[in-house]
């Protein structure tokens, strides 16, 4: 098993950020705990006290910055591709590859146990992570559909001539859709009544309040790559974005809650400023992580996706176990502990190898990316 762990979870010529890695595995590692707690007190004995102190844990903030770093991650990787045609099925192949295949394993696993509440019409939603509003067996499967929704508008904004223009009408929808009166009533009603109308219809997931996130992470990516940001700059990025991310958390419930749609684009500035801020002090070698970094980056996503079915194995194969106070923090903290060696299992012996056979299919020959900044980060 060691050798799952000493392998470098990225391939030599493809850096990765470490401030970014650590940032999703902690994200990712909330939503786990938002999941895994919770769910303990079915093996209580009555009366049985608070598991590890009634622990809650704000699963709603790390998916915000799960849309942020996925923009900016689209942007500093991808940000020379705007224009060239051919890039346009390359980028969609390798997020396609990045989110499918431990996705496909998370709904087998749950459709071992579901089967039966499947139609043919509902199994391939599921299947394709369809862009629509459905009852995901997966509980975290919820944000992936709004990244595939992200990911086949940002790949259409990548084609030569109207990619750009479309990005700019893209972004302008929102902005119209969720804006104040004060601001909508700028422009004509007809085409705010369309835009709310083709939302609610069939491009809900495109008009969404949550592509504010990808926005603001697009916007930070940018910075990042084509602005030459020295220590100062760096720095009073961070304490902006944490003094955006303090003034606004209680309006977010403390992270618990998504807050007001209008939130969004500030709190999401606030994640950009923050990742930006982070990233830039890792570049100019003030931030210095090692390849521990890359393989927790490595592990979050099959942690994000795949934590809800383990717990339903678990919770069918020992529903039968009843445990008092002590029982269930003694379970709580094995429990954990086993979840993370699985999952890392998962990752360097599945999940990492089937990325380096993916890629390879694609033949890929050449990095097209942005150099220093280039990452494989998804949700």
């Amino acid at each position: 098993m060691t050798k799952f762990f000493q392998k470098n979870p990225q391939p030599a010529n493809r850096p990765i950020l470490g401030t970014l890695e650590i940032g999703r595995f902690i994200a990712a590692s909330l939503v786990v705990m938002t999941h895994f707690f919770p769910d303990l007190p079915r093996f209580a004995c009555a009366p049985a006290g608070a598991v590890l102190g009634n622990i809650h844990t704000p699963g709603a903030i790390a998916v915000q910055y799960f849309f942020v770093l996925s923009g900016f991650v689209m942007m500093t990787a991808h940000r020379r591709d705007f224009g060239r045609l051919a890039s346009v099925p390359k980028f969609w192949w390798r997020r396609a590859c990045r989110i499918y295949p431990m996705y496909w394993i998370g709904l087998g696993i749950i459709c071992y146990y579901l089967f039966g509440a499947l139609t043919p019409v509902y199994a391939l939603k599921l299947f394709l992570l369809q862009p629509a509003q459905v009852a995901d067996f997966i509980g975290p499967a919820w944000s992936l559909h709004y990244e595939v929704a992200f990911y086949l508008m940002f790949g259409l904004c990548l084609l030569p001539y109207i990619g750009r223009p479309l990005l700019a009408a893209w972004v302008f929808s929102v902005v119209l859709c969720w804006a104040p009166a004060s601001f909508a009533n700028l422009f004509p009603a007809s085409l705010l009544d369309f835009l709310r109308w083709l939302s609610f219809a069939y491009a809900g997931h495109f008009l969404a309040p949550f592509e504010f996130y990808f926005f603001a992470g697009l916007l930070g990516g940018w910075v990042f790559a084509c602005l030459p940001l020295r220590l100062g700059g760096s720095l009073g990025l961070l304490i902006v974005g944490l003094a955006v991310l303090a003034d606004y958390v209680p309006a977010l419930r403390w992270g618990y809650s998504y807050g007001d749609p209008m939130t969004a684009p500030v709190t999401g500035l606030g994640f950009a400023a923050i990742i930006v801020g982070l990233a830039n002090l890792e570049r100019l070698g003030w931030l210095r992580f090692g390849a521990t970094a890359q393989r927790l980056g490595a592990m979050s996503y099959p942690l994000y996706i795949l934590h809800t079915p383990l717990i339903l194995v678990v919770d069918s194969s020992f529903g039968w176990l009843r445990l008092g106070t002590v029982g269930l923090n003694m379970l709580a903290v094995a429990g954990f502990l086993a979840l993370y060696l699985l999952i890392a299992i998962v990752t360097f012996a599945l999940d990492q190898p089937l990325q380096r056979l993916l890629r390879h299919l694609s033949r890929r020959e050449k990095n097209v990316s942005s150099g220093p900044a280039s990452i494989e980060v998804s949700i």
